[in-house]
């Protein structure tokens, strides 16, 4: 199953100490962002540091309320986290004294499942990552990319309708990195989940989305939507990294990166004004 994703007039203020003045002030992180995710669709978002992507994935989950707009999943608005929605972050969050089973395991006692049922889900989940055969093994001998795909696993056990993934793979090596990207969108075929991806890298942003959200300098806003149509499915021995189409997808987020990180707030928004008198 997957569910559709909507973000209408949505604003984001923070109340955050001035370090000199030792006062609290607002800092809109987030100003007028409109966004659809289709049932289904792998969506991935870029843009400046500082800009509000990790923001944005904050209300998609559940995790923090918007100042000013609406956000909702399938027409149902967003008001707390939700067994709807799973959370990948860049940290594994594993628990130390748990099994790779154990961790897999954990999501589904949350959600009230029967032991011999989460043992069944955990190993399938498991063998859905490539790591039935780590199952035993404790975090600390894992890893930095098999630790992600536990946390993966986790998320996808109990089979949420939206997976929300902030920067997942930032702290993994290129090689590790580049063969989960191609894991998981092997694994997002077989689900059909919607998949929400924050990134930094703008090839991984080309490689796994079926969209690119560019966004503006703070304070954050959907500056372009970029779609991209790339084989995926070519030859092994095809790497679509490598070929024209991608270069060109490449350059033209990259440009519309550099005119972000150019932009400025203007202060004479009428939405800004609107959003910092609602918070």
């Amino acid at each position: 199953m997957s569910s559709r994703i909507d973000l209408s007039g949505v604003g984001q203020v923070f109340h955050v100490r001035n370090d000199q003045s030792k006062q609290m002030e607002k800092f809109v992180a987030l100003a007028d962002v409109d966004l659809t995710v289709a049932p289904g669709e792998f969506l991935t978002i870029v843009g400046p540091s500082g800009c509000g992507k990790s923001t944005v994935l904050d209300l998609i989950s559940g995790l923090s309320t918007p100042a000013l707009g609406t956000v909702s999943i399938d027409g149902t608005p967003v008001t707390e986290p939700g067994l709807d929605r799973g959370v990948v972050f860049q940290q594994y969050t594993l628990l130390p004294w748990r099994t790779a089973q154990g961790n897999v395991e954990l999501a589904l006692e949350a959600a009230g499942v029967r032991r011999d049922e989460r043992r069944r889900t955990a190993a399938e989940f498991l063998d859905l990552v490539g790591l039935s055969d780590f199952a035993n093994r404790y975090p600390h001998e894992l890893s930095g990319g098999m630790k992600q795909r536990v946390a993966i696993a986790r998320s996808l056990s109990y089979q949420p309708e939206v997976l929300l993934m902030d920067e997942p793979f930032g702290a993994l090596d290129a090689q590790t990195r580049e063969r989960l990207q191609e894991e998981l969108l092997g694994i997002w075929r077989r689900t059909g989940t919607t998949v929400v991806f924050i990134t930094h890298d703008i090839d991984e942003a080309v490689f796994l989305g079926q969209r690119v959200a560019v966004m503006s300098a703070r304070p954050g806003r959907i500056r372009d939507l970029v779609e991209i149509d790339l084989d995926r499915t070519a030859a092994a021995d095809v790497d679509v990294r490598s070929t024209p189409e991608f270069a060109r997808y490449r350059h033209e987020i990259w440009t519309l990166l550099r005119q972000a990180n150019k932009s400025a707030q203007d202060p004479a928004d009428h939405h800004l004004e609107e959003v910092e008198r609602v918070a």
